[in-house]
């Protein structure tokens, strides 16, 4: 197989149905060739092996879809069962180095929390700190979706720099999406902002339409979720984290607990209530 750049335009463009696949969302500068976003993952998927060199080709392609293509070439990358640290590294520097081709939401999506979180996960998180503080919306939410691979698994440390992030971000004016349609109340800061807000404990419960226990996810079912999320949510074993003790204001089948006041979710919290639960990010479910 010919894994250089040239083939995956090619392969992008004999996919392209511009009619059917607008890619309305993108609101950059660059030529839409009108590719699927299943399609255009599962192109990438073939090319997981493409060397760095080709990547940065491939990043060099003004239309929109190859560029998009070439971040998930490198989330496919690290995620290979086989990846060495210095594979690794190269990705992150790379995702960096060329984060000026970077001209939508999506892109950092796709890549930010494996090729950028995962590599920082037990090194020093100061270089999302630098991103935080960046002139430019699009590294900053290279900042805050690269911590949201710190909570699966759950990293107390590196949910506490998450939540840091959300004390600096959670005000930004910027808009996130480069879809014009998006509000601020949209972006990565607001919605954990929203969940910190909504527990008094720093433990949040999920709804049941919402709850990745019905796919074996780490999370804690509602009370009133159905018998069957329940059920198969204890027979994954460790998957199914204690809370703390609960409000009296909020008595759940589990029994009630003493009264606690409210607190304010921070990385301070986190440390002194030991919940690592987060709620999921769009991120785990893509390909």
């Amino acid at each position: 197989m010919d894994l250089t750049a040239d083939a995956v335009v090619a392969d992008l463009r004999a996919v392209a149905d511009p009619a059917a696949h607008p890619n309305r969302h993108y609101a950059g500068s660059g030529e839409v060739l009108g590719v699927r976003m299943g399609t255009l993952f599962d192109v990438a998927k073939r090319y997981t092996a493409m060397p760095l060199d080709e990547v940065h080709r491939l990043l060099d392609e003004p239309a929109y879809e190859p560029r998009l293509a070439a971040f998930c070439v490198l989330d496919f990358a690290v995620r290979a069962p086989r990846v060495t640290d210095a594979e690794r590294e190269a990705r992150y520097r790379a995702y960096l180095d060329r984060h000026d081709r970077i001209d939508t939401w999506d892109m950092v999506d796709r890549a930010a929390p494996r090729v950028v979180g995962v590599y920082l996960r037990d090194r020093s998180r100061e270089p999302l700190f630098e991103l935080a503080r960046s002139d430019d919306p699009l590294r900053r939410r290279t900042a805050l979706t690269a911590s949201l691979a710190y909570t699966r698994p759950p990293h107390p440390a590196g949910i506490a720099d998450l939540l840091r992030l959300v004390e600096l971000l959670h005000t930004d004016p910027a808009r996130w999406s480069a879809s014009p349609s998006a509000s601020p109340s949209s972006t990565p800061a607001a919605r954990t902002r929203r969940w910190c807000a909504s527990s008094s404990t720093g433990w949040a419960t999920p709804s049941p339409s919402r709850c990745g226990a019905r796919r074996g996810r780490s999370c804690r079912p509602s009370p009133d979720a159905p018998a069957g999320a329940v059920r198969r949510a204890r027979q994954v074993p460790g998957r199914w984290p204690a809370p703390p003790a609960a409000s009296s204001s909020r008595a759940t089948s589990r029994g009630t607990g003493p009264s606690r006041p409210a607190m304010r979710c921070s990385s301070a919290s986190v440390a002194a209530s030991g919940s690592t639960t987060i709620p999921s990010s769009s991120f785990m479910a893509r390909r």
